[in-house]
């Protein structure tokens, strides 16, 4: 007896196919090459309208407010739609809304709220829509629609609008990820160029001031002495001692300087001993806890260090913390920080906390960041960075500290 099997797509079936392959490549080239996002959305309302085929098709984006905004349209009859539209009533753009899920439209004839009224103005009886999900959030909704009512092919129709979908939510994942990178590069070059001008000005009105002092009254020795004035021993070892003391206040001021630019306990001991003497210094109680049996890599030992001096820094001026808890971990190639405090809370990346500025070296470093600060409970920074190249210590075990 012979297996029975499914029939054959018919040829029409197979020329559609063929045809919706060809216009996602066709998508799916202009998102590789990284064009703007409105020539992406353009061309999916447009070969998605001639793929389906469908009457008219649109793309609109859901705002904070409850409201969608049409961005792009292609055909369909009557008026053009508004700005902003209310998702009030029933609709399929209120549907996909309501759950995040593709949805159907079978008859806008008995559908009450101003997007179905619209549709019906429009001559549209049927629709489907299909939600773009932008790295896990909802953004906007896809539609197709129809002039005939209970459209015999719905349920296909929305199972291919979501293939298109998708490739909008790829196009604006990569067009908001090359915006971060840019804005987060220029953050950088702004940090480096404000370091260098602080590092101007504490030089300027610090180190150098004592030392051009210094060079005035040496060159003031020097003149007594070589025009033989009269200058006993007494007023020489004065002038002598404040030259010293200058020399040695000059010294400390560029050893400060030096130490805000990298700690040396860094480069001599790594990680472990520098999170320690921060911990020493701060006024704060903490929790110490560090599994780190390898040095890390340099920039990576930097990151982790400015990651919790900034925030034991947060903790004290701004958060009125008591207690902070320091966690760090280096195992299987990933380092994971976290620092908690039992602050105040609602600590705002965009606020000038310097928050922003520790988010965007990690990055650099291929890490994530992440902040967690509900008002009333608290601040959590938690780091997680590759460290590939770790340098094992020399002999040594690792150490758990547990604070003061």
């Amino acid at each position: 007896m012979g297996r029975l099997t499914e029939p054959e797509a018919s040829a029409d079936e197979r020329q559609e196919l063929a045809e919706a392959q060809a216009a996602l490549r066709r998508i799916a080239v202009l998102v590789a090459r990284g064009v703007s996002r409105e020539e992406i959305f353009d061309a999916v309302v447009q070969e998605t309208r001639r793929v389906l085929p469908a009457d008219a098709t649109a793309l609109l984006a859901y705002a904070p407010d409850a409201t969608a905004i049409p961005l792009v349209q292609a055909g369909g009859p009557g008026t053009r739609p508004p700005g902003r539209i209310t998702l009030e009533g029933d609709s399929v753009t209120a549907r996909v809304f309501a759950t995040g899920e593709p949805a159907t439209v079978q008859s806008y004839g008995m559908l009450a709220g101003p997007m179905a009224n619209m549709q019906r103005e429009r001559g549209l009886g049927s629709s489907v829509g299909a939600p773009v999900i932008v790295e896990g959030r909802l953004w906007g909704v896809l539609i197709a629609a129809w002039r005939e009512e209970h459209h015999p092919t719905l349920k296909e129709k929305r199972a291919r609008l979501a293939e298109f979908s998708e490739l909008v939510a790829t196009a604006i994942a990569n067009a908001e990820n090359r915006a971060e990178l840019a804005a987060s590069r220029a953050r950088l070059v702004l940090a480096a160029d404000d370091a260098r001008r602080r590092i101007q000005r504490d030089l300027h009105d610090g180190a150098q001031q004592r030392l051009v002092s210094m060079a005035l009254e040496i060159r003031a020795v020097q003149h007594a002495l070589s025009e033989r004035l009269v200058m006993d021993a007494s007023e020489v070892d004065t002038i002598l001692e404040r030259i010293l003391a200058g020399l040695e206040a000059a010294g400390r001021e560029l050893l400060d300087i030096a130490r805000g630019l990298h700690p040396v306990l860094l480069d001599r001991g790594g990680l472990e001993p520098a999170l320690q003497a921060l911990a020493r210094q701060s006024p704060l109680r903490l929790t110490l806890r560090l599994d780190l049996p390898h040095r890390l890599p340099g920039p990576v030992e930097v990151a982790s260090y400015y990651i919790v001096s900034e925030a034991l820094t947060n903790a004290s001026k701004h958060a009125r913390a008591t207690h902070v808890d320091i966690e760090v971990q280096a195992r299987d190639g990933e380092l994971t920080l976290t620092v908690r405090d039992d602050g105040v809370g609602g600590a705002d990346p965009a606020g000038g906390t310097g928050l922003i500025g520790l988010r965007d070296r990690v990055e650099a470093l291929g890490g994530r960041l992440e902040i967690t600060s509900p008002r009333g409970v608290g601040t959590t920074l938690t780091m997680r960075l590759h460290v590939a190249g770790a340098v094992p210590r020399s002999g040594e075990r690792h150490r758990s500290s547990a604070g003061r």
